[in-house]
């Protein structure tokens, strides 16, 4: 259980005691009834804890994808003078130009 859980949950409880003024009972938790000044204090409290628990940033899990680190893999420089650079070293080798003509 995360530490988010655990604060908005009390929080609940708190604002729960609050409000009912006690006398209940949770699973294994049970609420004494409290006076007016405990019930004031509780509900602040409570408000206090639940407004922490939901600001708090949840805790890294271990299905949570981890950071890209990996370097991008190399590119190809293509640029259009390295293009204009391999269309004329084609052509320097006969590569390109007029197309063959086949005797007839």
């Amino acid at each position: 259980m995360t530490p988010q859980i655990v604060v908005v949950v009390l929080g609940g409880i708190l604002i729960l005691a609050g409000l009912l003024g006690g006398g209940f009972e949770l699973k294994e938790l049970k609420m004494p009834r409290v006076g007016g000044v405990a019930r004031v204090l509780s509900l602040v409290a409570g408000i206090v804890l639940l407004g922490l628990g939901l600001k708090m940033t949840p805790q890294n899990t271990s299905d949570a994808t981890p950071p890209h680190t990996e370097a991008p893999p190399p590119h190809k420089d293509v640029t259009p003078a390295r293009r204009r650079d391999a269309a004329a070293r084609q052509a320097a080798n006969g590569r390109i130009g007029i197309p063959s003509q086949s005797p007839r």
